[in-house]
């Protein structure tokens, strides 16, 4: 192998190596935020729904419960909502049936992200009328992982590719010399 080869292969090796870990990089930093992004997601839901259920059910309605919740679970951002009284009862329950989002399987199992609950008490006055319950649904953030891991690969590939092109032309260059000796 000649020299021009060799050191073609060595930068050409760590130039992939420091690709691959900048990806990595990203993508756990990506995953990262966007668990925490989830968390936050669910309690500020809990927090609103039990707000909103606490000043409008002073006298109980499970419908009007229902009315609060429907519009909040309709965006398909949430799991699971449960309106639970005081005394344990189920009063309102909706959950989302599984849905394939727009990642691969293998994608979701590589980089998991847990569905938070968060909790919330429902006060009517100064009486505890239940809690609130919101699961939220990590589709969404799994597709905006997979999106910044599918841009991000193509991006560094490009650069790769650039960078490898670029190479090959300074060693030509620079070993010609050598060459004709």
């Amino acid at each position: 192998m000649t020299v021009g080869r060799l050191l073609a292969v060595a930068i050409s090796a760590t130039f992939l190596l420091a690709l691959v870990g900048v990806e990595a990089i990203i993508l756990r930093s990506a995953q990262g935020h966007l668990q925490r992004q989830l968390e936050s997601l669910s309690q500020d839901a809990a927090t609103s729904l039990g707000l909103s259920l606490g000043v409008l059910l002073r006298g109980g309605d499970p419908a009007l419960a229902e009315t609060v919740i429907n519009p909040a679970f309709d965006r398909g951002h949430y799991e699971r909502i449960e309106y639970v009284s005081a005394s344990g009862e189920r009063i309102v329950s909706r959950q989302l049936r599984a849905r394939e989002g727009n990642y691969p399987e293998w994608f979701a199992r590589a980089l998991h992200l847990h569905a938070p609950t968060a909790e919330s008490f429902v006060s009517a006055g100064w009486q505890q009328a239940g809690r609130v319950r919101v699961t939220v649904h990590p589709r969404f953030a799994y597709e905006q992982l997979w999106g910044t891991a599918r841009d991000t690969v193509i991006l560094l590939v490009l650069v790769y590719a650039a960078a490898l092109l670029v190479l090959q032309l300074v060693l030509r260059s620079v070993l010609r010399p050598l060459k004709a000796v």
